[in-house]
């Protein structure tokens, strides 16, 4: 089972998917088998401290413009525009932005920009 998983109610299981998409079992064995497993790896947790989290401070010049545009709503392609250069930098830009997070989606990325305060700072 993936470390992503979702246990619901204590009897149903949601795991995603490649292309974007999600999975959902029933089966009284897979959700035992989550939860054990879920349990396992709770018991050899750590604390997270906020000081583990990488600050605004760590993202380029660029990476801080485009995140700022993209949190306005502007698309790839008009971000490029307005900073005078290409689709794909922009797209290379996100996606080193994305590494950084450890996000495997745009949206992940951008909830993680927001815990982690990353957006704050656009706000004002």
């Amino acid at each position: 089972m993936p470390a992503d998983a979702l246990v619901i109610d204590g009897c149903t299981v949601v795991v995603p998917t490649e292309r974007a998409r999600l999975a959902v079992f029933r089966l009284p064995a897979v959700v035992t088998t989550t939860l054990e497993l879920f349990e396992q790896i709770w018991a050899r947790a750590v604390p997270f401290l906020a000081s583990d989290l990488p600050r605004a401070s760590e993202l380029t010049p660029r990476q801080r413009e485009v995140l700022a545009l993209l949190w306005e709503g502007h698309t790839d392609e008009s971000a490029a525009t307005r900073l005078q250069i290409s689709v794909r930098t922009i797209r290379r830009t996100v996606a080193e932005i994305m590494a950084r997070l450890g996000a495997r989606s745009r949206f992940q990325a951008g909830a993680k920009a927001a815990d982690r305060g990353w957006l704050l700072a656009q706000a004002g």
